[in-house]
């Protein structure tokens, strides 16, 4: 009885002890010196409006419309990055060439203004200056930042500011070796490096209309919103190692909660200043633009352990809106006018990225 209550014993332990002796895995940037790498990101945002309420001079007007209103926007950026030099865990130096940066947006809106219905589209593509350029990251082990600068030191400087070096996705990565269900998590700041890929890339729309300026403000770059501010929750969890085609790859699930509120006030303006008013308008500023921001969702990060570079990534994010707009304006008949416009929006965000 006795020898049959110990293997009992052991056959129940077992779990436990093989849980214990689980292998580590070290997922970690390791790419070696010399690699060139080929980064596609994409992201699309979808917003409808819940509520919107206007204030004229902090009352209420008469005669508001209804109205419908959905905007969807579509980025993609590719770029080479080619490694020079490498230090523990990121570059030293890394030269990056910007293939193409598209973006894309349609505003979708329907009024009703005392039975009268009218539909109208407004679509804005948008570009940089950047598209084409080949920029390089060096490390200054004295400010302990990345120096950014144009290979042969001719180019647009202004074009350099608020670039990030980090498009590899290192934010999402344990720093120590990890077993299957260990968790994570990462400074809400440090997921910009993610959802914001490669800083501030200078988008500047083709066309903007007035009516598109007035209703949206032009809600700023993803840059924008995910800022140094951002506060919230990202927990990555090691949930497997497997086999992708050839490629041996750590799976990470990520569930985050984030919050930011934006001041977009001084970029508003200068969007605004670029439009061509219609004929008779009077001058019009900027009082105030802020976005209110809530974002809750979940992804999986792939991760090339022989090659230390990300492989894949696929992040899906419910989003909750609230903006606010205020700008003083001429109106004949009227003089000086504090125009108020509030938008409920709610939607979805969704962030990509690939090697090739």
């Amino acid at each position: 009885m006795n020898h049959f209550r110990s293997i009992a014993v052991t056959l129940a332990c077992a779990p436990l002890i093989l849980a214990s002796h689980a292998p580590e895995t070290k997922v970690a940037f390791t790419v070696a010196e010399g690699t060139s790498l080929k980064k596609i990101f994409t992201s699309q945002l979808d917003l409808e409006l819940d509520e919107m309420r206007i204030l004229r001079d902090g009352q209420e007007p008469d005669g508001v419309p209804e109205l419908e209103m959905k905007v969807t926007t579509d980025l993609e950026v590719v770029v080479r990055d080619e490694y020079l030099a490498l230090r523990e865990g990121s570059p030293r130096k890394l030269r990056r060439t910007f293939d193409s940066i598209d973006v894309g947006t349609m505003m979708s809106m329907e009024v009703n203004l005392q039975g009268q219905t009218h539909n109208q589209e407004s679509p804005v593509q948008a570009g940089s200056e950047l598209e084409g350029e080949t920029i390089e990251f060096a490390w200054n082990d004295e400010t302990k930042e990345y120096d950014v600068a144009f290979p042969e030191e001719e180019g647009d400087r202004e074009l350099l500011v608020d670039l990030c070096e980090d498009m590899d996705l290192r934010a999402f990565l344990p720093d120590r070796e990890v077993e299957i269900g260990d968790e994570w998590e990462i400074e809400p700041r440090d997921i910009s490096t993610v959802m914001a890929p490669g800083g501030d890339l200078k988008l500047v729309p083709e066309e903007l209309s007035y009516d598109m300026a007035g209703m949206s403000g032009q809600m700023g770059e993803l840059s924008d919103w995910f800022d140094e501010h951002l506060e919230g929750k990202v927990v990555c969890r090691l949930t497997d190692v497997r086999a992708e085609g050839e490629t041996r790859v750590a799976v990470i699930a990520i569930e985050l909660t984030l919050s930011n509120d934006v001041d977009l006030t001084e970029m508003a303006q200068e969007e605004l200043d670029r439009v061509e008013m219609p004929p008779g308008a009077g001058e019009i500023d900027v009082e105030h633009m802020r976005i209110d921001l809530h974002i809750e969702g979940e992804g999986v990060l792939l991760w090339d352990l022989k090659a230390g570079h990300f492989h894949a990534l696929d992040v899906s994010t419910d989003l909750e809106m609230k903006m606010d707009i205020g700008v003083s304006l001429e109106l004949p008949g009227f003089g000086d006018v504090m125009h108020q416009q509030e938008f409920d929006m709610s939607g979805s965000l969704t962030f990509g990225a690939e090697i090739q």
